[in-house]
């Protein structure tokens, strides 16, 4: 049995996909997304959040969009990895979510920052991806609390990304994007 339902909702502008997606929990305990993206802390240790955004990984065959902690680039070297905060859904309960991509799409992630579409375009298949895991009696008392542009915001960080589960849905729609 899976345990995070998600559905995808999409409309397309000339210059943008929009999406909203709906994540149900179906397993018996507390889960949390990754989906809150965010930049880096300000000199007040204040994040910004990016609302709006996903992350944009450009494949031979299709582009992934996703809210999740993503990997760090080999031969890339960061002083601290990016974790989402997240949104918690008890049992049964469902967390929504929006975002826009300003088309044709370009690799974004927090390690690969996004550029002007100058190469050739290519229409690619979409996938959304969903970060998340399931919590244990105690997880939220190790939740840290984050102040950002919209007020406190729960992440988990360090977290290991080998301890992160995705969920995927296909979209039934084709984008241009830069290769």
């Amino acid at each position: 049995m899976k345990d995070i339902d998600l559905k995808i909702q999409i409309s397309a502008r000339s210059d943008a996909l929009l999406g909203k997606y709906i994540a149900h929990n179906l397993s018996s305990q507390p889960a949390f997304l990754f989906d809150i993206l965010h930049g880096e802390a300000s000199n007040s240790g204040s994040f910004e959040l990016f609302e709006s955004r996903v992350y944009v990984e450009i494949g031979q065959n299709r582009v992934t969009l996703s809210r999740k902690i993503m990997p760090v680039p080999p031969m890339t070297f960061v002083e601290k990895r990016n974790v989402p905060f997240v949104t918690r859904i008890l049992p049964g309960e469902t967390a929504e979510g929006d975002f826009i991509l300003k088309l044709p799409a370009v690799s974004y992630s927090p390690y690969i920052r996004e550029t002007e579409a100058n190469s050739p375009l290519k229409k690619l298949s979409i996938v959304f991806e969903l970060g998340f895991f399931l919590g244990k009696e105690g997880t939220e008392a190790l939740a840290k609390r984050y102040k950002t542009s919209a007020g406190l915001r729960y992440g988990f960080d360090p977290f290991p990304i080998t301890s992160q589960k995705t969920v995927s849905v296909e979209l039934p729609t084709e984008i241009d994007a830069v290769q």
